[in-house]
């Protein structure tokens, strides 16, 4: 444990030193929801930290993993759902959503509209 603790002490100082973490969790989110529910586990080890250490540094940087998931769902699904030629059912699959009843309940708590509500409020 102490050892592993100094080694990710010293991968916090070294490595991408010039984003914060809250930035590359970002990325991490985008770079992977159309596989599915992306997990804070797998992110700490794609930036080569545990996952107490990513959990303390996306607290510092005041917000949670969940958090950042939902937010980069929301900003896609803006941006999916602005695109005519884009279905919902291909938003929800995009957005690593089960099905489009997940999504569409997970959109109409984030805005108080369902997606189709929303596009139409939203043309393009």
């Amino acid at each position: 444990a102490v050892f592993t603790r100094y080694a990710n002490a010293l991968l916090e100082q070294h490595v991408d030193t010039d984003r914060s973490v809250v930035e590359r969790v970002r990325e991490y989110v985008e770079r992977h929801l159309a596989d599915g529910e992306p997990t804070a586990e797998a992110a700490a080890k794609e930036l080569a930290m545990s996952g107490r250490t990513l959990r303390r540094a996306l607290q510092d940087g005041g917000t949670t993993f969940r958090e950042l998931v939902e937010e980069v769902r929301l900003a896609r699904a803006h941006a999916l759902l602005g695109q005519p030629n884009v279905t919902v059912s291909e938003t929800a699959y995009l957005l690593g959503f089960g099905d489009v009843t997940a999504f569409s309940r997970a959109f109409k708590r984030w805005t108080g509209k369902s997606p189709r509500e929303y596009r139409v409020q939203h043309p393009s």
